[in-house]
């Protein structure tokens, strides 16, 4: 399999800002503007639970805060998820832009939103994906199919 050529546009800058944020921010809406990325604001999500086992999940980033060097994602807290950032509350994300050839890395501690941030996100859900929500018991296993 050849080599791919990738684009000079899609390198870093050199030098690199002292700041990141801002370059995450702007590649991110990037992706998003050229409509080439199938989810441009998907991200691998990794956790350690409990017994320090890791797990990798795929979420949405719902928003930035450059100023606080902060990436915004929903969780149910009782998942899977919810309970290992509660047992570590650290994480990694990997933003992988594939069609861009380019991926992002963002690393550090997790914080809960607020109860009425976490409301208010849950309110502008579609209403199946509510109803899915509320139906299942997210990251625990069911019996069956019929179940």
């Amino acid at each position: 399999m050849a080599k791919q050529a990738y684009e000079v546009d899609a390198m870093l800058p050199d030098p690199l800002p002292a700041d990141p944020m801002p370059l995450a921010v702007a590649w991110c809406n990037e992706a998003v503007r050229l409509k080439k990325q199938p989810n441009p604001d998907a991200m691998a999500v990794a956790t350690v639970d409990a017994d320090g086992r890791p797990s990798l999940r795929i979420v949405l980033c719902r928003g930035w805060d450059t100023q606080a060097g902060v990436v915004t994602f929903f969780t149910n807290r009782t998942s899977r998820k919810g309970r290992a950032l509660e047992a570590h509350a650290h994480a990694a994300a990997d933003f992988f832009w594939d069609h861009l050839n380019r991926q992002m890395i963002v690393e550090g501690p997790v914080t809960h939103a607020s109860d009425a941030e976490s409301d208010a996100y849950f309110r502008r859900r579609p209403l199946i994906s509510r109803i899915a929500a509320w139906a299942s018991d997210q990251s625990k296993p069911i019996e069956s199919r019929q179940a």
